[in-house]
């Protein structure tokens, strides 16, 4: 069985993204930590990207890890839970299943998340 990403999948991946430099989920302090790369670059990246291609190891590192951090980023006691659908169109339940299906799709396409590609590459300064 398939585990084919839909466009409307993809349209939320790209939510995800976009929340990621644009919303408050992350102090800009620990945005490079958490994502590997700063609020500027993957702002930069996401308008340079006009078709996401998931079989791509460095578009589907940054997806799967922006989606782990806003999945599982202990967010405290601050209003981001309240600001989480003006970045995004689903819940977390719903994310947390194409997360899932994201990390199956990533195993039956053989794309190793496991080793950040070119993370080390400073493209930002």
């Amino acid at each position: 069985m398939s585990s084919e990403i839909t466009e409307g999948e993809i349209k939320l991946i790209r939510e995800c993204l976009r929340a990621a430099y644009l919303g408050p989920f992350f102090p800009d302090k620990e945005m490079e930590f958490l994502s590997l790369r700063s609020r500027d670059y993957l702002k930069n990246t996401d308008e340079q990207i006009t078709e996401l291609d998931l079989k791509n190891v460095d578009h589907a590192f940054f997806v799967s890890t922006i989606m782990a951090n806003l999945l599982y980023y202990p967010y405290g006691t601050l209003n981001e839970e309240e600001r989480w659908s003006e970045y995004i169109s689903a819940g977390k339940t719903e994310l947390r299943f194409l997360f899932g299906r994201l990390l199956k799709y990533f195993d039956e396409n053989d794309i190793k998340l496991s080793t950040p590609p070119n993370v080390f590459d400073k493209h930002d300064g």
